[in-house]
């Protein structure tokens, strides 16, 4: 899509002293394409170690240490070989015919002022995204439609039509040999051993919050922004970072991403953050201490108190795990009860009872994330203690202590929910962590240090 025409419309109206409300809407065209992505088959190459023969499970007998691509080194071979380019061997790009992304942000709301120094902001933030990307996206999964066909027939070789057009050797699926399975000639793209899209825009995303925001300016020492929201956020896709995400990383079947949609694995219904810096009103010409001498100032004067207090919601869990071959997709485990633990704990997080492999020909009960099971609640408290002291030439001095994580509050990370095949809260020989916590976030840690302004 060549033709982004981006918006952007806002309003704002005063209609009292104090009291302001603000408005707008706007499309915004996010990149959707990244050089780092694309493809110079034919300008570089890579040449397979055929290390087996094809199907037999047995070693090459033609590799060697001395020889091991006896077969020859994959030639550069520029543009000359037109759509014939990367036959034999697996590809992947952008493609040709590809839609933008595109957001479509609205927002309204309000912002009072109590006082000078009070100000309260009430907002309705909303977000719907099109065309979304995802990472690599394999176009090359085998339509769940042929599954029916059972697995023995569809791995069962058959005359392969490639055969003398690929030169022996220089395919990475054995595509140079006279019989190929019946799975690969009924996939998408046969001449290849698979597809990817990269960058693949066939996502969507769609995000509703009510942000409040209270600020307190700077007034008899004391400066507060407390920022609470409460929002949803749903997607299909988890853009092309999925790698960073603890839950799932691809869809269960590319064929069909609706069932892709839950809530986002970055999602986090409510957060509260308060921000504060306190300067006591203690030491001379302060509230407390007014008539202090500079030796009981130097020692009782001075002091600053500052934090930052963050409690937020556990994020979703996604569950992944599976016993069969889905040619191309990636199976999610079966739901088979409630998935929620009577009494939550690091030994067991969900109901590790609750799940079960998904069977052939299907690609799991289990949602993509599920919204009402989540890993543990986040508390933080960042504190710092400042005690300065005032020197000649309105030049100062300042210690700091800084503890992150002041309380030494243990965060938990999210638990395992990759599912092997087996309960290990049922069963002693299950040698799995499922429903497990095995991490946590940083502990407490305290750094020192001493500014001079000037």
């Amino acid at each position: 899509q060549t033709c982004a025409l981006p918006i952007w419309l806002g309003f704002s109206y005063n209609p009292v002293h104090k009291l302001v409300f603000r408005g707008g809407f706007g499309i915004f065209f996010p990149p959707s394409a990244f050089l780092n992505q694309t493809t110079t088959d034919g300008f570089s190459t890579n040449t397979n170690v055929i290390s087996e023969l094809s199907g037999q499970r047995v070693p090459n007998p033609s590799v060697s240490i001395s020889n091991p691509w006896y077969q020859g080194l994959r030639a550069v071979t520029g543009n000359t070989l037109g759509e014939l380019q990367d036959v034999g061997y697996g590809t992947g790009g952008y493609f040709r015919s590809r839609h933008s992304s595109y957001i479509e942000q609205y927002m309204t709301g309000f912002q009072y002022a109590f006082r000078d120094s009070d100000v309260l902001d009430v907002t309705y933030v909303g977000l719907t995204g099109k065309h979304q990307l995802t990472g690599g996206f394999n176009e090359s999964q085998l339509n769940p439609k042929y599954l029916s066909l059972g697995a023995t027939a569809l791995n069962g070789g058959v005359t392969n039509p490639y055969f003398g057009y690929i030169a022996p050797g220089q395919s990475g699926c054995g595509m140079d040999q006279a019989t190929i399975s019946q799975s690969h000639l009924l996939e998408p793209y046969t001449q290849y051993c698979g597809v990817t899209q990269n960058d693949a825009p066939i996502g969507f995303s769609n995000y509703n919050a009510l942000q409040v925001n209270y600020k307190h300016r700077f007034s008899q020492g004391l400066n507060v922004l407390a920022s609470y929201t409460f929002s949803k956020f749903l997607d299909n896709v988890e853009g092309t970072d999925s790698w960073s995400y603890s839950s799932n990383q691809g869809p269960a079947n590319n064929y069909n991403m609706a069932a892709e949609k839950s809530v986002d694995s970055g999602d986090i219904p409510q957060s509260l953050v308060i921000n504060y810096i306190y300067a006591l009103p203690v030491g001379r010409n302060k509230t407390i201490g007014a008539g202090f001498n500079r030796a009981t100032d130097a020692v009782l004067g001075g002091w600053e108190v500052s934090g930052i207090s963050t409690f937020k919601q556990g994020i979703p869990l996604g569950f992944s795990g599976n016993n069969i071959n889905s040619y191309g997709g990636n199976p999610r485990p079966d739901v088979n009860g409630s998935p929620k633990a009577a009494n939550p704990s690091i030994k067991e997080w969900f109901n590790t009872a609750a799940f079960s492999d998904a069977p052939y020909g299907t690609f799991g009960t289990a949602p993509r994330n599920f919204s009402n099971l989540r890993g543990p609640n986040y508390q933080n408290w960042d504190l710092a203690i400042m005690k300065n002291w005032g020197l000649p030439k309105e030049t100062r001095l300042q210690f700091r202590a800084e503890m992150f994580n002041a309380f030494n509050h243990p965060n938990f990370y999210t638990p395992n929910t990759n599912y092997n095949g087996c309960d290990p809260n049922a069963s002693s020989s299950c040698n799995s962590s499922f429903g497990k916590i095995t991490q946590t976030f940083f502990a407490r840690d305290v750094q020192m240090a001493a500014k001079f302004y000037w």
